[in-house]
């Protein structure tokens, strides 16, 4: 995270002489195909989903929370030819407009946050450059960044207490998601750890989530043919690709990003952070991160998640070629059916899970399937030396909690958020 000082009010007036060159910003919605807002009207119907039909306990009561003050980038101050130029203009050390904002039910519709991949700092993001656009559009004054929300003197657990208080308002206030970068896989991007974790935060949200994109990724458009068919997210919006990988992710767990990083297909900072992703699996993944090896670790944590939540089969990769310390892959003995091979997965010698690997139609097409034993979580607490019986009490109390954390509510249970896509040119 970018290093960036912020007080309670900057001036953020930007000195528009001097110009060398214009950048003309223009919005176009993708889905719906017209400007879905008449902006107030569709903010204040956000507000009172928000304030009306969701109960509020003191989590949602924002008056009353310490984490409900936040900096923020005041849009209408921000000059987007900065951010998108700011190096080429000489304005990369100029201070950006920001003011302490504090969220109440009253003002929540003129406030969105973004949720990004993060492409430069404040003064050279596209990403930024493009939420900003969006977010002039549709009349919002504050828009909640990371990088400027988030103290980034913090280190260790305290900026990530922090990273995880600022996290909740994804599930409170209208969403811009910006994940466009052009030198990268856009499935990667969303795959990885945190930005996987942010997706899942606004499946919660009443509200609305705006994906906007300014290299034709996320707001690509896809084949019908490339929905799968039995989708309970089908809907018109699917046919670009952020909401396809949207519907992926909600319908399916932690366990698509976990097997990502331990194949090494996707960066993570710090591994150990899967303990703040997934808080009710806390203390266990801080034993395994302080007691195994990295890929262990890795594998520990992605069998965990199949204990609630069924493996994604197809996309996943190979697990038995990879190093391990104290899981070993051993072939079955009992016959399958032709083409089909099982591994039994042990840890310390004893069977915690079970590997399937089998050929499709086609020889050269493999199929993966991740699946657990009766008593799994039992023998990785025990490997892990989690034996304590008030542990033990603990961990059987929260075991919803961990179902939770891992599967998603249905459409039944909890609404869907709105959907929308929109892309900009810079």
């Amino acid at each position: 995270m970018a290093n960036i000082g912020c007080s309670d009010t900057m001036n953020g007036s930007m000195d528009r002489s001097n110009i060398d060159f214009r950048v003309t910003s223009k919005v176009k919605w993708l889905y719906p195909a017209s400007d879905p807002n008449n902006s107030a009207e569709s903010l204040q119907h956000t507000t009172a989903t928000i304030t009306s039909e969701v109960p509020t306990p003191p989590e949602n009561d924002f008056a009353n929370q310490p984490s409900s003050e936040f900096m923020a980038l005041v849009v209408d101050e921000i000059d987007e030819e900065s951010i998108v130029h700011g190096e080429q203009l000489g304005r990369a050390t100029k201070p950006v407009p920001v003011r302490l904002v504090k969220i109440t039910a009253e003002n929540i519709s003129h406030m969105a946050i973004l949720s990004w991949r993060w492409d430069g700092d404040i003064h050279s993001s596209r990403n930024i450059a493009s939420a900003v656009q969006l977010a002039k559009t549709m009349s919002i004054k504050y828009l909640f960044v990371d990088q400027i929300s988030i103290d980034q003197s913090l280190d260790g657990d305290a900026l990530i207490e922090r990273v995880l208080a600022f996290s909740t308002l994804y599930k409170t206030i209208t969403v811009i998601a910006a994940y466009d970068k052009g030198d990268e896989d856009f499935k990667k991007t969303l795959h990885r750890p945190w930005i996987f974790s942010e997706m899942r935060l606004y499946r919660y949200n009443p509200g609305q989530i705006i994906y906007v994109g300014h290299c034709n990724q996320g707001s690509k458009p896809i084949s019908w043919s490339n929905q799968p068919i039995l989708d309970p997210l089908f809907r018109p919006h699917l046919c670009y690709k952020f909401s396809m990988y949207l519907s992926q992710n909600w319908t399916g767990s932690y366990l698509d990003t976990i097997v990502h990083v331990l194949y090494q297909e996707i960066d993570m900072a710090s591994i150990c952070d899967f303990k703040f992703i997934m808080p009710p699996y806390a203390r266990v993944l801080s034993t395994a991160y302080e007691t195994m090896s990295r890929n262990d670790y890795l594998l520990t944590a992605a069998i965990l998640c199949v204990v609630h939540a069924r493996s994604s089969g197809p996309l996943l990769p190979s697990l038995e070629d990879m190093d391990y310390r104290r899981y070993r892959f051993s072939k079955a003995r009992k016959r399958f059916c032709k083409g089909k091979v099982r591994y039994n997965i042990l840890l310390d010698g004893v069977t915690v899970a079970n590997w399937e690997d089998w050929c499709g139609v086609h020889k050269s097409a493999h199929f993966y399937m991740l699946s657990v034993v009766q008593d799994t979580e039992q023998a990785i607490l025990k490997a892990l030396g989690l034996t304590d019986p008030e542990f033990l009490r603990e961990y059987a109390l929260q075991e919803e909690a961990r179902r939770s954390c891992l599967i998603l509510p249905k459409e039944e249970t909890v609404p869907l958020p709105t959907v929308k896509i929109a892309s900009v040119v810079l």
